[in-house]
């Protein structure tokens, strides 16, 4: 017989049960541009409930998630972040790059091929550049674009915790003062522990 249970890995459909409560809240603190920490223990299903989120948000809620992995410095974050906003407004990768641009010229936005050879965006801090501007830059452009685009912008911080084990505080702080003047712009911040 086969496990009914799936784990180890992002779940979703029938595999994915008993969150009701938990996807109502994700789902209101989105509508309502809330800040919501949902932390527990690794293999709790943090993710796969994020992206049953996005499921539901794609069939008429009317925001935009993005969901932003765990980096591992100011700049991984700084380039993770631009790059999954460019992504999330287009799937053309002219017009990601053309977004890229618009936004975050201090990145360095070009396009380069994959080991297929398939179009990717890429982004990344110049040799002379500082962190400060471009982290400004990045984390402001969520609001820019839900003042000028209408539908609340909903931000999804998966694995959070890490900014705290970048060897500085300039994120953490940063990402704190910008979030809280957010009013359109809802943020799930997912952290993970193990305890």
């Amino acid at each position: 017989m086969r496990n009914p249970f799936e784990y180890g890995g992002v779940v979703s459909g029938d595999a994915s049960c008993n969150r009701e409560k938990e996807l109502a809240d994700l789902l209101r603190a989105m509508a309502n541009a809330e800040k919501l920490f949902v932390f527990s223990e690794r293999r709790f299903g943090k993710t796969s409930l994020a992206h049953r989120t996005q499921q539901a948000t794609e069939e008429g809620l009317g925001v935009r998630l993005r969901r932003f992995v765990a980096t591992d410095s100011d700049a991984s974050f700084v380039t993770a972040i631009a790059k999954a906003i460019a992504e999330s407004m287009s799937t053309s990768v002219q017009r990601m790059l053309e977004a890229a641009k618009k936004f975050f010229g201090s990145l360095a936005p070009s396009v380069t091929t994959d080991e297929e050879g398939k179009p990717v965006l890429t982004l990344g801090l110049g040799k002379h550049a500082r962190i400060g501007p471009a982290l400004d830059e990045v984390l402001e452009t969520p609001a820019r674009i839900a003042a000028k685009s209408g539908p609340r912008v909903v931000v999804v911080l998966d694995e959070f915790q890490q900014i705290l084990e970048y060897g500085n505080d300039q994120v953490e702080r940063k990402l704190r003062s910008v979030v809280q003047n957010h009013r359109q712009v809802a943020c799930i911040f997912l952290g993970s522990a193990n305890i």
